[in-house]
């Protein structure tokens, strides 16, 4: 079965702005690398990074690597006006049918190990933090008998975050395109777990749990915090 990650790399990243230099959000360097290349190092048959915002400065950073399997770009044109459910639907539409996905978030620092176990799952999985405090801004997780039973940064009850790592097996795939297609048109600004959320009453999708250190890198703060991160995971 043919592999594929998918990077998500529309966003603005406004929010990290003071920290990095006018650069788009995945070509920040964390631990002396770029996000955008320790994703396009993990081990896949190809990469595809939907690129948006900035496009130039992310195709020619993939342009100029050298990377351990092909590497394409699709874009985002919609990228300023929906959420990251378009972005997503937009991968979807580029890669052949039977080949599973493994989706990533442009701004996460995961553990290669952890991506390795999500691959493992043995079905669509998605990554769920279980031991730390949920605050208003995580994607809160229900989980129930190891399958995620409901996504989303308002419920009132989980058991942990989405961290925004997951695998869509190819007999899932038109399922979840059809889904994130019916969130953007009840709502432009829909987050691919808005899509998620609907089909997980007859859906199954495993929450695999991390055990290691992560980062989501939106802020300074959260920078600041990553570069630690990194230093961890490359400490022998």
């Amino acid at each position: 079965m043919t592999r594929v990650v998918v990077i998500l790399a529309a966003g603005r990243g406004t929010r990290l702005a003071a920290a990095s230099s006018g650069r788009p959000k995945v070509l920040v360097p964390v631990g002396g690398r770029p996000l955008l290349a320790r994703s396009l190092a993990l081990p896949a048959d190809e990469a595809v990074v939907v690129t948006g915002h900035d496009r130039e400065a992310v195709e020619a950073f993939i342009a100029a690597g050298r990377w351990p399997h092909p590497v394409r770009t699709v874009f985002n044109e919609r990228f300023a006006t929906e959420g990251n459910a378009r972005s997503l639907a937009v991968a979807l539409a580029a890669i052949a049918p039977a080949a599973d996905v493994l989706k990533l978030d442009g701004d996460l620092l995961v553990a290669p190990e952890t991506v390795a176990a999500l691959w493992s799952a043995g079905g669509s999985a998605a990554l769920v933090d279980f031991r730390g405090p949920l605050d208003d801004e995580a994607m809160k997780a229900q989980v129930v008998d190891g399958c995620i039973v409901g996504l989303g940064k308002s419920l009132h009850e989980a058991q942990g975050e989405s961290i925004g790592a997951e695998v869509l097996v190819a007999s899932d795939r038109e399922r979840v395109a059809n889904a994130l297609e019916r969130a953007l048109h009840d709502k432009p600004n829909a987050y691919y777990e808005d899509a998620y959320h609907r089909l997980l009453p007859s859906w199954t999708l495993r929450a695999t749990a991390v055990t290691t250190p992560w980062a989501e890198v939106d802020t300074p703060d959260d920078l600041r915090a990553a570069e630690a991160i990194s230093r961890s995971m490359e400490r022998p």
